[in-house]
């Protein structure tokens, strides 16, 4: 496997691509009047309409496969760019104050956890916090600084992001979740690099050891601490080997979602004219009738999801 970050990358949002384009040629071939049909049938699965669902088992497998995933995929690319955008923003706000590290100029944001990152997907600035400041000599921060002035100049948040939101867009396909943990592993990897021919091994390896135990990694950023353990195994051992690529759940789980788009695509989803008339008959009911029975499938749906999130955060809490 390359260790070149941009070709990972590169083959990340080409398998994303290959997916989306999977779940495109699907509904192309259902058609104009299919697919907005089939918003009918994805407003039936959010609000869980009891007798909605009893009519849909009438359509075959692969209609409700692809609208399944469809409407999942939508909701979820909707959600991982709003998490990009609420965290660029809440980066945008920090409180900072501009301080020069030798020849560098950058931002401390006064926080006493131990990092730095490079943020800004338009526009990528390095950010020290003044708990590394305080706990840095001056070659240890450089080293930092100069780690965090390649992701800039290799426009690190940018791609990130973008390799972010693929990712959570076909959360489906755990593979690719994988190939993003790779991707930062390989970028972390390459300024490294760029900051030992600035610095030394030893700088860089002082600052790791400070942010070993750092916060979570950012959707739209590239921090100090990302994956600062196997890096210093690195520093010390340039030929050390780097944890596998892909977990074998997510290839079990890569190679169920392949069967499944494979079966979408061979089970041909052209409706005809039955299936065509069913779905209009049952979009025209629940856009136009049941308003009882679709408030009524929202309230279950919304109760539902309401237990689940307060089972996880109680499970979360222990």
């Amino acid at each position: 496997m390359s260790e070149r970050p941009d070709l990972l990358l590169a083959g990340l949002l080409l398998m994303a691509a290959a997916a989306v384009a999977g779940l495109a040629g699907a509904l192309v071939e259902i058609g104009p009047h299919g697919v907005l049909a089939l918003g009918a049938v994805g407003l039936g699965v959010v609000t869980a309409c009891v007798l909605f669902a009893f009519e849909i088992r009438h359509l075959p497998p692969a209609i409700l496969v692809t609208t399944t995933l469809v409407v999942i995929s939508v909701v979820a690319a909707v959600r991982a760019l709003l998490q990009v955008w609420r965290e660029q923003r809440l980066v945008g706000r920090l409180p900072s104050s501009a301080r020069t590290a030798g020849d560098v100029s950058i931002e401390v944001v006064p926080s006493a956890s131990a990092n730095a990152f490079c943020a800004g997907v338009v526009h990528p600035r390095v950010l020290v916090t003044s708990g590394l400041l305080a706990r840095l000599d001056e070659d240890e921060l450089r080293a930092a600084v100069m780690h965090e002035l390649e992701h800039a100049r290799a426009r690190g948040p940018l791609k990130v992001a973008l390799a972010h939101v693929a990712t959570r867009t076909l959360f489906w396909l755990p593979a690719l979740g994988d190939l993003l943990d790779r991707f930062v592993l390989l970028s972390e990897l390459s300024a490294d690099r760029a900051a030992i021919r600035a610095t030394s091994r030893s700088a860089l390896a002082g600052a790791l050891s400070e942010v070993i135990d750092g916060p979570p990694r950012l959707a739209g950023a590239v921090a100090l601490a990302d994956f600062a353990a196997p890096r210093i195994d690195r520093l010390f051992d340039p030929g050390a080997d780097l944890p596998p690529i892909f977990r074998r759940s997510s290839l079990l789980a890569g190679l169920a979602a392949l069967a499944l788009v494979a079966f979408v695509l061979v089970c041909s989803p052209h409706l005809g004219l039955g299936e065509s008339t069913q779905l209009h008959s049952m979009s025209v009911n629940l856009l136009a009738h049941r308003l009882h029975d679709r408030l009524i499938g929202l309230g279950e749906t919304a109760v539902v999801v309401m237990a689940a999130v307060a089972l996880r955060r109680r499970f979360l809490r222990r």
